[in-house]
């Protein structure tokens, strides 16, 4: 029978079943010029992992844009970045370690990349499937940031608004100074967490509405309900900003 081989390919920047990372943000700080992560391919299979630095921008209506330098408000890091390796083949169960290197000396700000993972089967897999075989190629983005000189950072929450028809929560996020930030949205209504997400809003944005869901959810109009908005940073630095609001 002859073999027909489909390619399907997905990009993501959350972990994914049989791919586990060390990091999944890395953050160089001041003077830092070398980190480590560590892949290991958590599958049943030999998989072929190629590595390369892709430059992305985000877009205020979500989502992210490719990119080939940097523009006036947003430095990207690809030319400064160094990794050790391209390629790695790794057995089920096995692990390695990608160093990725900056310049100790740079003009003073932040400047953001993504370290790109490329998942594919090994051509030996590939020759022992039968018949109809898909061959899914997944792509793993992890932002690679590195920050120079005195750097701050501040946090609003502006516009909150309950979006009936979809039945979400709009939560509009304004972010101050020259770094980016990431950190999480909480809802509460009489101390019961009502809906919760996981935000990042890089230094090209300065606000951005982030939605999260209240199907299924259990919640009183007529009550005043808390949006919680908090950034923890890795060198230390905790902002946490609160809401009091009705949505009616």
């Amino acid at each position: 029978m002859k073999k027909l081989i489909l390619g399907l390919f997905f990009i993501t920047f959350q972990a994914q079943a049989g791919l586990v990372l060390s990091e999944y943000r890395v953050l160089f700080d001041d003077s830092q010029i070398e980190k480590e992560i560590v892949i290991k391919n958590d599958s049943e299979t030999d998989k072929i992992y190629e590595i390369s630095i892709q430059n992305l921008k985000q877009r205020k209506a979500g989502g992210y844009d490719k990119i080939e330098k940097s523009t006036e408000d947003f430095k990207v890091a690809d030319k400064f970045l160094k990794i050790s390796q391209n390629l790695i083949r790794l057995a089920p169960g096995e692990k390695e370690g990608i160093f990725i290197s900056v310049p100790e000396i740079m003009d003073d700000g932040e400047y953001v990349s993504y370290l790109s993972i490329l998942e594919k089967e090994t051509p030996e897999t590939l020759s022992q499937m039968k018949g109809f075989v898909i061959q899914g190629q997944l792509k793993t983005m992890i932002p690679v940031i590195v920050r120079r000189g005195v750097l701050e950072s501040g946090i609003e929450i502006g516009k909150v608004k309950l979006l009936k028809k979809s039945q979400e929560i709009e939560v509009e996020v304004k972010r101050f100074g020259n770094k980016s930030i990431k950190g999480s949205i909480e809802v509460y209504q009489k101390d019961k967490l009502l809906a919760k997400k996981s935000i990042a809003l890089y230094t090209v944005l300065k606000d951005q509405a982030f939605k999260l869901s209240m199907k299924g959810v259990d919640f009183d109009l007529n009550e005043t309900i808390q949006v919680k908005l908090s950034v923890n940073e890795i060198d230390g630095e905790k902002l946490e900003v609160k809401k009091y609001i009705h949505l009616k």
